[in-house]
């Protein structure tokens, strides 16, 4: 077998980001993953979006992107089951917020080491998502800090 053809059928390694609630977060984080897809040809990577219930650019800025990115970054909104009428707006917010999300994170995960075609190689949290530690080591992957 030659060298190409093994590589083809290797995993592709994946990478999960997961930017803080709003656009610089999101910019900052996307920015990160464009520079590393540039860079490894054997990397994918998946940006989890928890969109705020006021914040209406973060989906129009995905779709503006949707064209012009590679195809191994892919974008996953965050849906949670219960609303978000029930966090109480305070100094804490954001953290109640992020910490809401625990669940469809772990789904996502558990979808990517699950796959076939993607090695979960780990992931890569914002500065204000570090109760995703926790997460990442549930699943045994390392866990980076991005300090946007």
């Amino acid at each position: 077998m030659r060298l190409t053809e093994k590589m083809n059928e290797m995993k592709k390694a994946e990478l999960v980001f997961i930017p803080s609630p709003g656009m610089g977060h999101l910019v900052s984080s996307v920015e990160l993953a464009k520079f590393l897809i540039e860079r490894e040809e054997q990397l994918s990577i998946t940006v989890l979006i928890m969109k705020l219930p006021f914040d209406t650019n973060i989906i129009s800025y995905r779709n503006s992107l949707s064209a012009s990115l590679s195809s191994r970054i892919r974008f996953l909104e965050l849906i949670k089951e219960e609303p978000s009428s029930q966090l109480t707006f305070s100094h804490s917010f954001l953290f109640q917020f992020i910490d809401s999300h625990k669940s469809c994170v772990k789904e996502v995960l558990a979808e990517i080491s699950n796959s076939v075609s993607s090695d979960l190689s780990g992931i890569v949290i914002d500065m204000f998502c570090t109760s995703f530690i926790d997460v990442a080591n549930e699943f045994g992957v390392p866990c980076y800090i991005f300090y946007t």
